[in-house]
C-alpha cells in the first residue's frame, strides 16, 4: 500500500482516514513544502516513540478482545458538545461494541465521572451537563485539568479501563510540559486516546502536550475549527480494534520505508481504517490584510489615518508560505512600510521587510522588528506609504522694536525690552533662516530660553517631522543646539548713563511753515506746566539758517512774538526734507545749560523729513541715550518732503507718540499734550495689527489714575477704523485727535491687569500701532 499526500496549507482537517485491503508492507511517499524565515523558528513534526499496540512491557492488565469502556471527556469551554455526541453516536455505530460508558466534563473547579451502561443514559447525563462558563476558569493562564480527570478515570471502581477507548474534546491547553507520568499509565492500562483539540483554545500553555499524550499511546490526536464534522473520520467506526501504530518524522519531500505491516492471523478481517495526522499544530489561519488606496479607509479608526490619508498608497507585495510564514516588503524605493495591528496602531518599519511567522495556537503573528525583538499582532494589515515632504511649519518670528511685545510674556522679555531691538539680516524661505546682526548681538528666543549670539553670520534648519529648528553657526557649519521656536532680534546691549540730578527739559518745536496763529494756539497748551520742568526751550526747524534754542526758566517770560514763524526763511522747494533731525541732533550734541537726560519734545510738523532707516534709526539711539521723549503732530497737508512716515518710526523706537492732524487741530489736542507733558512714561507697546481681532497686550501695572493713548496708523487722515467697536478692555476710545485717541482706567488696584485690545477695521491692511500709558503714580 502507498499513499501521498502533500501536506497543504488549506488541509483540513489535519490527517486522512481511508479503508483499505490487507497488505504486508506499507510504504509512504509524503511531499512536504519546507519554508525558512529571518526569524529562526521552524514548525516540523515532533519525533515520537515508535510504539505497536500494548507493548510487552505493560503488564498491569490483559486486554480484552472487546473493548471495555469508553470515556467521552469534554471541556468546560466548549460551545456546545451535543452535536459531537449526536455524531458518534448516529454515523459510528461503535457504541454498540462497548460494556460500559463514562462521561466527564473537566475544565472545572470540581468534576465527577459518571458512568452508564445504557446509551440513552450517557445522552441525558450529557445533556444535564453541558459546558457553563459560569462553572470554568475565569483565566487563560490557568491549564486545563485533563490530566486530574484521566487519573480519577483510571482509578475508578465502578467501570472497567483496562483496554478501554478514551474520546477527548480539549478546548483548554494543559500546562504540563512534562507526560510521561500520565502515558505511562495509559499504557499500563492498555487504553488509547484519541484527542480533538480546537484550534482556537481558550488558555494554556503546553499546545502539544495531548498531542503528545495520544502518540504514546497509539491514538490520533488533530487540531480542528469544527470537531462536529470530523469526528466521524476518527477511528471509531464500527468494531474498529488497533493492529498497527507507527510515528514518524518528516520533511522536505521524500519516500520514507514504514515497519511492516502483518498480522498473525489473516482472517480477522479483509478491511483497514488508516489513520493519518499530518502535524502536532492546529491550521495557521492568522489574518492579514494588504492595504491599498481603496481599501485603506479598513483603518479609519486609527489615530494615525489623518496622516497616511494625505500621502500616496501602495499594495506591498506579500508572500505566503503555507500560510505559516509572511514575508512583506514595498517594491518602490523611498516608500514606508506600514504595519497595522488589531486595534489599528502601526508601526513604521520604514525600508525594511517584514517577515515574521504565524503562531497557530494563538493564530497571532510573530513579527521580527528592526531592533531584533519580535511583536505580536492578531491582525495585520500592511500598506506602503509614500509620504509626501512636509511643509516647513518651524514658527519664526523676526523681532524688532515694532512687535517685541510679543514677547513679553517670555522669561528673557524684561532684560532685552530695554534696549533698541531691530531686525536681523538674512533671508527666510520657510524650511531655512539665515540671520545676522552688524554691530549687535543676535538673540534668539524660544518657548522659555534664550541665546545671545555673536555678530556672526547663522542659519536655522528646519526639521518638518520634529517641527524644531536645527541651529548652525555658519562658519564651519557647526551646529549649536535646536530650537522650537525662532524668534530672532539684533539687541543693542548699551546702557546710557542717564540719571537726570533736577527736574527735565520741555522743549516746544515747530516748523516755520505753520501759520502764525496756530503756532500760538498750539503754545497756549503748555503755559500751566512750569512746576514739572526746571527748564523750558522753544525751538523753530525747517528755515534756511539753523536756528537756536530759546531757553527759559518759566514760561509765563516767553512772548508770543519771539515764537512767531518767519515766511520769508522758509524752504524755496517742496523737495527738500524738515531739518528736523538736525534740530534734535543739536539739542543732543551742542553743549547747552539745559538739562537733557529725560527731556520731552512737543513738536509740530509742516514738512516732511527725507531721511530714511538708518538715518531714523542713528537718531532714535542718540534719543535713547537722554531717554528722550517725543510728541508729535504732523499736517496732513504737507508743505515738503518725502518720508511721510519718518517721525512715526522715529516715536516708535523711542516710546514716543506720534499723531497726524489737520492744522487747525494742532491747537485742539490739549488732552493729549497734558497726558504726555505732566505725566511719567509707564507703559509702551507697539503692536502690529490688521482685520477685525481681539489681541493680548502686556499686563497694566499698579496705578491709580491711568491714561491710555494710541496712535492708530502711519499716516492722516483717519481711515478704516470703527472707532465704536475700538476698546481697550471695556474702555471705548472716547477722546480722539486726528489719528491719536485716549481713554482713561481709574484705580488699576491688579498688580498686574490684564489688557487685551478690540478692533474693527474696513480693511485688511497691516498697521502698527504705538500703544503709550501715562499714570498719575508709577
Amino acid at each position: 500500500m502507498a499513499t501521498t499526500s502533500k501536506i497543504a496549507s488549506e488541509s483540513t482537517p489535519a490527517y486522512t482516514a481511508t479503508k483499505l485491503l490487507t497488505t504486508t508492507t506499507t510504504q509512504t511517499a509524503t511531499t512536504v513544502t519546507s519554508s525558512s524565515t529571518s526569524i529562526k523558528t521552524t514548525y516540523t513534526t515532533t519525533q515520537l516513540q515508535i510504539t505497536t499496540p500494548y507493548t510487552t512491557d505493560d503488564t498491569y492488565c490483559i486486554a480484552p478482545t472487546n473493548f471495555s469502556t469508553f470515556l467521552f471527556a469534554y471541556s468546560n469551554d466548549l460551545d456546545s458538545v451535543s452535536d459531537l455526541w449526536f455524531r458518534f453516536t448516529f454515523d459510528t455505530f461503535s457504541y454498540s461494541y462497548f460494556s460500559s460508558f463514562g462521561t466527564v466534563r473537566f475544565d472545572t473547579e470540581s468534576m465527577d465521572i459518571e458512568f452508564h451502561s445504557d446509551i440513552n443514559d450517557v445522552t441525558t447525563t450529557i445533556n444535564k451537563n453541558y459546558p457553563n462558563p459560569n462553572l470554568g476558569f475565569q483565566n487563560s493562564s490557568i491549564g486545563s485539568n485533563i490530566f486530574d480527570a484521566l487519573e480519577k478515570f483510571f482509578s475508578n471502581t465502578e467501570a472497567p479501563v483496562c483496554g478501554s477507548i478514551i474520546l477527548i474534546l480539549l478546548k483548554r491547553y494543559p500546562n504540563e510540559a512534562d507526560v510521561s507520568q500520565i502515558v505511562s499509565l495509559i499504557r499500563s492500562h492498555h487504553a488509547i486516546v484519541h484527542v480533538m483539540t480546537s484550534a482556537t483554545p481558550s488558555g494554556g500553555s503546553q499546545p502539544t502536550a495531548m498531542y503528545s499524550v495520544a502518540s504514546k499511546t497509539n491514538g490520533i490526536a488533530a487540531f480542528e475549527y469544527d470537531m462536529s464534522n470530523a469526528i466521524k473520520l476518527f477511528p471509531l467506526y464500527g468494531i474498529l480494534y488497533p493492529v498497527y501504530a507507527t510515528n514518524i518524522q518528516v520533511f522536505g519531500s521524500g519516500t520514507q520505508t514504514l515497519p511492516d505491516f502483518f498480522l498473525a492471523n489473516q482472517s480477522v478481517s479483509d478491511q483497514y481504517w488508516i489513520a493519518i495526522t499530518f502535524q502536532d499544530h492546529a491550521k495557521c489561519q492568522c489574518s492579514w490584510m494588504s492595504l491599498n488606496e481603496h481599501n485603506i479607509d479598513s483603518i479609519a479608526d486609527s489615530p494615525f489615518f489623518a496622516n497616511i490619508s494625505q500621502n500616496l498608497v501602495y499594495e506591498p507585495k506579500v508572500e505566503i508560505i503555507e500560510d505559516c510564514t509572511i514575508s512583506i516588503l514595498c517594491e518602490k524605493e523611498g516608500q514606508h512600510l506600514m504595519v497595522f495591528d488589531s486595534d489599528n496602531l502601526p508601526t513604521d518599519f520604514e525600508f525594511y521587510t517584514v517577515d515574521g511567522f504565524c503562531d497557530p495556537y494563538r493564530q497571532e503573528w510573530n513579527i521580527g522588528l528592526p531592533d531584533g525583538t519580535i511583536k505580536k499582532f492578531g491582525k495585520l494589515k500592511a500598506v506602503c506609504v509614500e509620504f509626501k515632504k512636509p511643509e516647513c511649519q518651524c514658527p519664526v518670528l523676526r523681532l524688532n522694536y515694532t512687535n517685541l511685545d510679543l514677547m513679553s510674556n517670555h522669561p528673557f522679555y524684561s532684560n532685552i525690552s530695554k534696549y533698541f531691538v531691530s531686525t536681523p539680516s538674512g533671508i527666510n524661505d520657510g524650511c531655512e533662516v539665515t540671520m545676522r546682526c552688524t554691530g549687535s548681538n543676535l538673540v534668539i528666543m524660544d518657548t522659555d530660553s534664550d541665546r545671545i549670539l555673536d555678530n556672526n553670520w547663522y542659519n536655522a534648519v528646519c526639521d518638518p517631522y520634529q517641527n524644531q529648528w536645527n541651529l548652525n553657526k555658519e562658519s564651519g557649519n557647526m551646529p549649536i543646539g535646536t530650537a522650537k521656536e525662532l524668534n530672532i532680534g539684533c539687541v543693542e546691549f548699551k546702557e546710557y548713563e542717564c540719571s537726570p540730578t533736577e527736574l527735565p527739559t520741555l522743549v516746544f518745536a515747530f516748523s516755520n511753515d505753520i501759520e502764525e496763529e496756530i503756532v500760538i494756539n498750539a503754545k497756549r497748551q503748555i503755559d500751566s506746566v512750569n512746576k514739572f520742568y526746571s527748564k523750558f526751550a522753544t525751538v523753530k526747524f525747517d528755515m534756511e539758517e539753523e536756528q537756536p534754542f530759546h531757553i527759559y526758566r518759566d514760561l509765563s517770560t516767553l512772548k508770543n512774538d519771539e515764537i512767531l514763524p518767519d515766511p520769508s526763511k522758509r524752504f524755496g522747494t517742496s523737495s527738500t526734507g524738515s531739518d528736523v533731525f538736525r534740530m534734535l541732533r543739536n539739542f543732543v550734541n551742542i553743549p547747552t545749560p539745559i538739562p537733557k537726560c529725560g527731556s520731552k519734545f512737543y513738536i509740530l510738523m509742516k514738512r516732511y523729513p527725507n531721511e530714511e532707516a538708518d538715518e531714523i534709526k542713528k537718531m532714535a539711539e542718540e534719543l535713547r541715550k537722554f531717554h528722550i521723549n517725543l510728541f508729535v503732530v504732523v499736517s496732513n497737508a504737507p508743505s515738503g518732503g518725502l518720508n511721510s512716515r519718518a517721525m512715526y518710526d522715529l516715536t516708535l523706537q523711542t516710546n514716543g507718540l506720534c499723531s497726524y492732524d489737520n492744522d487747525e487741530n494742532f491747537g485742539k489736542v490739549y488732552f493729549i499734550v497734558l497726558a504726555l507733558i505732566l505725566r511719567p512714561l509707564n507703559y509702551a507697546v507697539n503692536r502690529e495689527v490688521y482685520g477685525n481681532r481681539v489681541v493680548d497686550l502686556p499686563a497694566l501695572t499698579r496705578s491709580e489714575d491711568l491714561i491710555l493713548c494710541t496712535s492708530l496708523q502711519d499716516h492722516g487722515p483717519l481711515n478704516y477704523w470703527e472707532l465704536d467697536n475700538t476698546r481697550f478692555n471695556e474702555s471705548k476710545l472716547s477722546i480722539v485727535y486726528g489719528t491719536a485717541a485716549c481713554t482713561s482706567f481709574s484705580n488699576v488696584k491688579e498688580e498686574n491687569m490684564t489688557l487685551t485690545l478690540t478692533y474693527k477695521r474696513a480693511d485688511d491692511s497691516k498697521q502698527i500701532l504705538q500703544i503709550r500709558g501715562y499714570a498719575e503714580n508709577v
